[in-house]
């Protein structure tokens, strides 16, 4: 089976990060389908809780290990205060977080793209619970900090975003609104677009929210909405998907 495929206007084919015996896979089905009918009578929050708990306990500590490590060491490699004229060049970078989440979220993607020739790397750290105009002002400000960096330099920014989860409305009102947006990329987005910039990638076991549909769209085997950040395939696709200059 394809590692990760692409196709438009189709379902997605599976990508399936590992080898699953056939019998371990059903059995993996029939928990995932039991979870998934019993939080149909949680609240949201709830069913947030549960799901998140009962699916991806690990990845739920690999969060809450990362939001330690921000907090305590933050990264010199994001958010630069000012560039050189070397990563005016290129591409600037901004990640959009989820719900509940910060920008720590993107740490274990942005140390990979660190290692490649990508442009500089943005974060933003919204509010949590509804959609609101204050975090629509935040990652406004952001951008045009961001501009500001490339306008030294003599530059005009081209800006890539991604986003996982909620944060992928907030990305695509921003692509649709802002001409300096290039590519888009969605991990476990709700929203879908037939933008031939913007690509979703989503999990086969995303219980939290529902699957989108885009022109280029990816899913990814025995992964649930949070494994989306820190599987390492995930990372490799895009990192591909983003222009290097």
């Amino acid at each position: 089976m394809s590692a990760l495929s692409a196709v438009s206007n189709a379902a997605p084919q599976m990508w399936c990060t590992s080898w699953v015996p056939t019998w371990a896979q059903k059995i993996q089905d029939l928990y995932f389908k039991a979870i998934e009918s019993f939080a149909e009578g949680l609240g949201r929050i709830g069913k947030i809780l549960f799901v998140t708990y009962m699916t991806e306990f690990f990845d739920v500590c690999r969060a809450v290990f990362y939001i330690f490590w921000n907090f305590l060491f933050r990264p010199s490699f994001i958010d630069h205060k000012e560039i050189s004229q070397t990563q005016s060049e290129s591409h600037a970078t901004l990640f959009i977080h989820g719900n509940y989440h910060n920008s720590s979220a993107f740490l274990p993607l942005m140390h990979q793209m660190t290692k490649t020739k990508k442009g500089p790397l943005y974060t933003v750290d919204l509010h949590a619970g509804a959609y609101t105009p204050m975090d629509a002002d935040i990652i406004e400000r952001k951008i045009q900090d961001i501009r500001a960096q490339y306008r030294a330099h003599g530059s005009v920014v081209t800006i890539d975003i991604v986003a996982h989860s909620r944060g992928a409305k907030y990305a695509l009102d921003f692509k649709n609104s802002h001409p300096d947006i290039g590519k888009v990329v969605l991990l476990g987005g709700e929203r879908s677009s037939q933008d031939p910039d913007v690509h979703v990638i989503d999990a086969q076991w995303d219980l939290l929210v529902p699957k989108a549909s885009g022109s280029l769209n990816y899913r990814v085997a025995n992964t649930g909405h949070l494994g989306l950040l820190y599987n390492s395939i995930v990372q490799k696709q895009v990192i591909e998907l983003l222009p290097d200059v």
